[in-house]
């Protein structure tokens, strides 16, 4: 088809421009699609089920859906876009891919960059990509990791990067925490960076524990294991329950962790918290690991006491 004029049309389902399926092919050249709108997939074009949707020099402009306000092409589907072929001012106000939605892998990465410009979605207003990687930022393996009693604190954090086709971020997928006897650890959503940032509580005695990630809405998609291991309670920190470690604030100690409670600062010595014990001036301690705090006793010697000279047996007194 060449030259053709497609306006101000509306679907009640996909497709407001063209619907292509059941391995149906498009080549368009030259067309406009324009100011049409589905109510829910693919407001100029829709291309499913193994169809091919080839586009040069044509333009693809104010159209809008709840999903690929442009475009949408999945299962399977191959879109090609040549020349000078343009998406824009498209928009998916209330869902996903203002410009083009591309729930298949088979296009090419710099004609839908290219093409893709100025449109406006909820989530991903140029391009959105079915989501096909998660990875953790960063380090897989945790070591040292102590839960901590408190509303902030003790919280393990993971940043996981969503992507799609050709690394494409993925905005707003859900991604989930489970460890691995099963427990939901807790959930967020990717931002437009594809970055889906948690922050969640793992309690559980010392030992070495698997924490999986993964979007309940991509089965598919390969889980992310982190793998985590939680520590004992160390000097400076108490035991308030078998699967958390308290730290001892200002005024407080602990040399032991296996205690419940901190011991509270004599007054005979500074505690500014963890195992520090220092004691005051005219106190000491026998050593890092006694508790015990004693006060100097100095004995002066009385100055008619001469030091014994050489050889003597007794102080001789002047």
């Amino acid at each position: 088809m060449e030259g053709a004029i497609v306006s101000n049309n509306e679907a009640t389902s996909n497709g407001g421009g063209f619907s292509f399926d059941k391995t149906a092919i498009g080549n368009l050249t030259g067309c406009t699609v324009v100011f049409n709108s589905a109510l829910t997939d693919g407001g100029g074009y829709y291309a499913v089920d193994n169809s091919v949707l080839s586009l040069n020099n044509s333009l693809i402009a104010n159209n809008s859906a709840k999903r690929g306000g442009g475009i949408l092409s999945s299962d399977a589907s191959q879109l090609v876009l040549l020349g000078d072929t343009s998406l824009t001012g498209n928009h998916a106000d209330d869902g996903y891919g203002g410009g083009v939605s591309l729930l298949s892998g088979s296009f090419n990465i710099q004609q839908v960059t290219r093409a893709a410009r100025s449109n406006t979605g909820r989530f991903s207003a140029d391009i959105e990509s079915a989501l096909t990687n998660l990875t953790i930022v960063g380090n897989s393996t945790v070591h040292g990791f102590a839960n901590r009693i408190g509303k902030d604190e003790g919280l393990l954090h993971v940043v996981l990067n969503t992507s799609g086709y050709y690394g494409l971020p993925c905005q707003h997928i859900q991604a989930q925490a489970i460890l691995d006897d099963g427990t939901f650890l807790g959930s967020n959503v990717s931002d437009e960076r594809g970055l889906v940032l948690l922050g969640f509580r793992v309690v559980r005695p010392p030992g070495r524990y698997i924490v999986s990630l993964s979007s309940p809405d991509y089965q598919n998609v390969h889980v992310a294991n982190l793998t985590l291991h939680i520590r004992s309670c160390i000097r400076g920190e108490v035991t308030p329950s078998p699967d958390a470690c308290q730290p001892c604030q200002q005024g407080f100690y602990s040399c032991d962790p296996r205690l419940e409670v901190c011991d509270t600062c004599p007054s005979t010595a500074n505690c500014s918290g963890g195992d520090v014990l220092i004691p005051i001036p005219g106190y000491w301690r026998s050593s890092g690991d006694s508790i015990q705090i004693h006060r100097w006793v100095v004995h002066c010697v009385p100055a008619a006491y001469t030091a014994r000279p050489k050889g003597q047996s007794k102080i001789v007194v002047a």
